[in-house]
């Protein structure tokens, strides 16, 4: 590590951190170093990912079943795309969205959306030039992982 055209950095540290540290001599300066220089370029590596995500892309989807998918697990990310979250099971998410939605109440049907789901929302239908029938509305609630195809494999199609 040259020491040419440095910047000096304070870092702060826990007491006990700074003692086990001063029990090995090593240049803590160069580990603070490349360990800076290594997050960097993760950094930089998942910028350089949303700004290509933001490039045109033939986009795929995977639809997601909970069922075939039970060991699947999912990492939410923030806003700024930062995926340091918990990490869920995929049919944790699609559980707890069901629980969330049962809540939700649909003024136009004067059910909640919870029946719905579990095809108890009995209603008259009338199609053009049949008679009234009645049955039962059922939404059928699916989620789809969309991602972009890489550039390369995107052009090509």
């Amino acid at each position: 590590m040259q020491l040419k055209n440095m910047s000096d950095l304070n870092i702060y540290l826990a007491d006990a951190v700074k003692k086990r540290m001063s029990q090995f001599d090593c240049s803590w300066s160069e580990i603070c170093y490349k360990a800076i220089e290594a997050e960097l370029l993760r950094l930089e590596a998942e910028q350089e990912a949303i700004i290509q995500e933001n490039k045109p892309h033939n986009w795929e989807a995977k639809r997601l079943n909970p069922e075939t998918f039970d060991d699947a697990v999912i990492q939410p990310c923030l806003k700024n795309n930062n995926c340091r979250n918990k990490v869920k099971m995929l049919s944790d998410l699609h559980d707890n969205l069901i629980r969330e939605l049962e809540n939700c109440y649909l003024s136009s049907l004067n059910c909640k959306l919870s029946n719905l789901i579990h095809e108890e929302c009995q209603v008259k239908i009338l199609f053009p030039g049949r008679d009234w029938q009645i049955g039962n509305l059922q939404l059928d609630f699916q989620l789809y992982f969309k991602y972009p195809l890489p550039l390369e494999r995107s052009e090509n199609l």
